[in-house]
């Protein structure tokens, strides 16, 4: 007999061993319970990390940092279990980083950046966003950053405090004049109920 059960017995009348069974089922229960929620909690960090990596990248490129980023590898040790691992959706990196990057690409262009040449641009830069559609995630971060970019309409984002004229774009007359478009891309965003990393404001 196993040792740890021996130990339990000594300690259960010999003529209710039902009652050490009814002990053992609970503490395997508690166990199973712990490892559900170090499951859970091994997703959660490593989710955090994933995006506090993205916004180091950010974060360097934006400030101009060079040299390697020094992290420190974390060792993640697998664990066996009966108890599936609960599904995590990886998060995007915060919209305003996403922000930086973009009015980065449009003024390094010199011109208005199509919705699609910014997500590939992005990738480039080593932007990564996850939803159903990330190219409609990325029209949800635009479209909610109209303080700071504007649409052109077919010829792309531009600055908002920036005077375009071939697209006779003027900041001080726009509340007049009405050039930039304030809907949607394609009238649909990514629905914040299906991922609220998606649309979450970050102020």
């Amino acid at each position: 007999m196993n040792l740890l059960v021996e130990a339990y017995v000594e300690d259960v009348p010999a003529q209710n061993p039902v009652q050490l069974r009814d002990h053992l089922a609970e503490r395997l229960r508690v166990v199973e319970q712990r490892i559900s929620e170090l499951h859970h909690e091994r997703e959660t960090l490593k989710s955090d990390l994933q995006v506090t990596e993205q916004f180091i990248t950010v974060w360097r490129r934006t400030n101009n940092v060079q040299g390697p980023p020094g992290r420190t590898e974390a060792t993640i040790y697998q664990v066996s279990s009966e108890v599936p691992p609960p599904v995590r959706k990886p998060k995007n990196p915060p919209r305003e980083a996403v922000l930086d990057v973009v009015l980065k690409i449009i003024s390094a262009r010199g011109t208005p950046v199509s919705r699609s040449d910014l997500y590939d641009a992005l990738q480039s830069h080593g932007i990564r966003l996850y939803g159903k559609d990330p190219v409609m995630v990325l029209s949800t971060m635009l479209w909610r950053s109209q303080d700071r970019i504007v649409r052109l309409g077919s010829k792309g984002y531009w600055f908002k405090d920036r005077p375009y004229p071939p697209a006779s774009y003027y900041p001080e007359t726009e509340d007049l004049v009405g050039v930039a478009d304030t809907e949607p891309e394609d009238g649909v965003i990514e629905d914040p109920e299906d991922d609220t990393e998606v649309t979450s404001r970050e102020d």
